[in-house]
C-alpha cells in the first residue's frame, strides 16, 4: 500500500512539473539592429522576459559580428504569445552602416507571420523585402489564440 501511494505521489509531481514547464517559454521576442542588419530572439514566461533576452542577444551578437558599425541600436521589433513572430528588412541593402526599412509580422502560422512580415515591410520601403528571422514559441498549443505586441 505505501508502494501504491508512493507511485501516485511521483506520478502527481511528474504531472505538476511537466504542467509549470508547459507554460512556461510561452512568449518569444525579436530584437534587430538596424546598424548592421542583424536579429536576435529569446523566449521565456513573460513578455518582459522575452524582450529583455532578445536584447541581450542582440547587443552580444551585433557587437560580435560587426563591432566596427554596430551603435547600439537593438530594439524590440515584437514579441508573440503562442505563435509565430517574424521580422523582415528591405530587399536592397546598403551599407555598413545600415537604415534598412523593416516590419514585423505575427501569426498562429509560420506563413502567416512571413507573409505579415514582409508585406508590411514592402509597404513601407516601397521595394519588396525579405524575412530575417521567424521563431515560434517554445511551447505551442494551436487551440489557444496567438497574441503579440511590442
Amino acid at each position: 500500500m505505501v508502494g501504491a501511494a508512493l507511485i501516485a505521489a511521483s506520478v502527481f509531481a511528474l504531472v505538476m512539473v511537466g504542467a509549470a514547464g508547459a507554460s512556461s517559454n510561452n512568449y518569444t521576442a525579436i530584437a534587430l539592429s538596424t546598424s548592421v542588419a542583424l536579429t536576435s530572439s529569446g523566449n521565456a514566461d513573460s513578455a518582459n522576459g522575452a524582450k529583455k533576452k532578445a536584447l541581450r542577444n542582440c547587443a552580444s551578437a551585433a557587437s560580435q559580428e560587426a563591432p566596427n558599425y554596430y551603435e547600439g541600436d537593438c530594439e524590440i521589433g515584437l514579441w508573440v504569445k503562442n505563435g509565430w513572430a517574424a521580422v523582415a528588412f528591405e530587399g536592397t541593402l546598403e551599407g555598413p552602416p545600415y537604415s534598412p526599412s523593416w516590419a514585423p509580422g505575427y501569426g498562429h502560422t509560420r506563413s502567416d507571420a512571413r507573409y505579415g512580415a514582409s508585406q508590411a515591410c514592402a509597404s513601407g520601403a516601397h521595394e519588396p523585402c525579405v524575412v530575417d528571422r521567424t521563431e515560434r514559441t517554445p511551447y505551442f498549443n494551436p487551440s489557444l489564440p496567438t497574441t503579440a505586441g511590442r
